[in-house]
């Protein structure tokens, strides 16, 4: 039987499923972005398209699919620990998302009270219109 190892290349690279896992996305998405070309940095083994795909965590930060503040605490060290360090990926992954939906909540009640305040000046007009 064939085992799937799923341990980084080194302390910047990842295997597909590595990727995916610290993402959060499908491996498939993975694979199709660095065909594609998509993720700065990654790279196959072999020249017939079906070897493994190295992706470099700086790729991965630089196309966005992977926030910047998640890459600190693995580059830092060393991953002798890949599901420790997934782990720790995927609690700063989460804490910027959260922080991102914060900043976007707190966008869109602005936008709300600005739309809110142009409706209502926009009524006033119409109505010193009709008088």
């Amino acid at each position: 039987m064939l085992l799937q190892h799923r341990r980084p290349i080194n302390t910047h690279e990842y295997s597909v499923t590595q990727a995916a896992d610290i993402c959060g996305c499908h491996p498939d998405t993975i694979r199709r972005w660095a065909k594609a070309g998509k993720i700065p940095g990654a790279h196959q083994d072999g020249e017939d398209g079906f070897g493994d795909w190295h992706i470099p965590t700086e790729g991965l930060v630089e196309c966005g699919l992977l926030a910047s503040v998640a890459t600190a605490s693995t580059e830092e060290r060393s991953l002798d620990d890949p599901a420790e360090a997934q782990r720790e990926a995927h609690e700063l992954t989460v804490r910027h998302l959260e922080e991102t939906v914060e900043r976007l909540e707190a966008q869109i009640e602005f936008h709300q009270s600005t739309i809110s305040q142009l409706l209502d000046a926009a009524g006033n007009h119409n109505d010193k219109r009709s008088h």
